[in-house]
């Protein structure tokens, strides 16, 4: 993508992990596309990590008429490392 504007906030490790410090991002806010319910590890994730967090959003895929995913727009507050 080059831009440092992306980041990865999930628990499992990735290359983001090897070049961004979560420290770097306290305090600041984020808009989150997932794809999981509110009860799924990924979301518990951000949620220990975010003092706020919010779904500000949804929408769906649709193909010849019918829905076949759902995406929501999450809006953390505030992150803790």
């Amino acid at each position: 993508l080059r831009t440092t504007e992306v980041v990865n906030l999930s628990a499992e490790l990735s290359q983001y992990d090897f070049w961004q410090d979560g420290r770097d991002f306290t305090g600041q806010s984020a808009l989150i596309l997932v794809d999981e319910p509110d009860d799924a590890p990924r979301i518990s994730f951000l949620r220990k990590h975010f003092e706020t967090l919010t779904a500000v959003d949804s929408f769906d895929i649709v193909r010849f008429g019918i829905p076949i995913y759902r995406w929501r727009i999450m809006l953390g507050q505030n992150w803790r490392p």
